[in-house]
C-alpha cells in the first residue's frame, strides 16, 4: 500500500490529492466547520485521508476501526453459494497481504475458486498503453477464459459420457 511496488505509492498518492482532497477542497467553505482542512491538506495517502475525514464522516474512533468494519473479510466464512474470487498480483490499492485472505478461503472451502492473475491492476482498470488503452479490461477477458474453459469442460465430458448436460459439483 505505502511501497512503491506496482506503482502503488504513485497511485496512492495521486488517488488522495486529485480526486479526495479535491473533492473536499471544492467544498471547503461549508466543510471548514466538520473537518480539520490543515488534516485533509497535509495528507499524502487514502489512509491518511481517511482518518482524517472517513472516520469522521461515519463515526469511528480510528481508521483501523473503520477498515475492520467496512471489510467483508469477515463475512467470507459465511459464504453458502459457490463464488469465485479474482485478483491481479499488480494491483496498485489492494496488498498481496489482502490476496492471502481469498487464497486461504478457497483453500478452506469447496464453494469457492481463486483466480490470481499476474497482472490486471485494480477493479478492473484497462489493459494496454497508458494513453489509449484497450477496449476490453482484465476482468472482461477473464471472465470470457473463465466461461470458455467450463464449456470446453462441458464438451469434454459430454464427448467422453455422450451425455448432454453436465453437473457441477460444489
Amino acid at each position: 500500500f505505502m511501497s512503491w511496488d506496482r506503482l502503488a505509492r504513485m497511485y496512492n498518492w495521486a488517488m488522495t490529492n486529485d480526486a479526495l482532497k479535491a473533492t473536499i477542497h471544492r467544498h471547503s467553505k461549508v466543510l471548514a466547520s466538520i473537518y480539520d482542512m490543515r488534516r485533509v491538506s497535509s495528507a499524502t495517502c487514502i489512509q491518511d485521508f481517511d482518518s482524517c475525514v472517513m472516520t469522521k464522516m461515519y463515526g469511528f474512533e480510528s481508521v483501523e476501526e473503520m477498515y475492520r468494519e467496512w471489510s467483508c473479510s469477515r463475512f467470507l466464512e459465511d459464504i453458502k453459494i459457490p463464488i469465485i474470487t479474482l485478483n491481479a498480483v499488480d494491483d496498485p490499492i489492494i496488498s498481496p497481504s489482502c490476496n492471502d485472505i481469498a487464497i486461504r478461503l478457497a483453500c478452506q472451502s469447496d464453494r469457492v475458486l481463486h483466480i490470481q492473475t499476474q497482472c490486471g491492476g485494480h477493479l478492473g482498470f484497462y489493459t494496454g498503453g497508458w494513453v489509449i488503452p484497450d477496449g476490453l479490461s482484465w476482468l472482461d477477458t477473464s471472465i470470457v477464459e473463465f466461461c470458455s474453459a467450463l464449456l470446453a469442460v462441458s464438451k469434454h465430458q459430454e464427448d467422453e459420457e455422450g451425455s448432454s448436460t453436465m453437473e457441477l459439483e460444489c
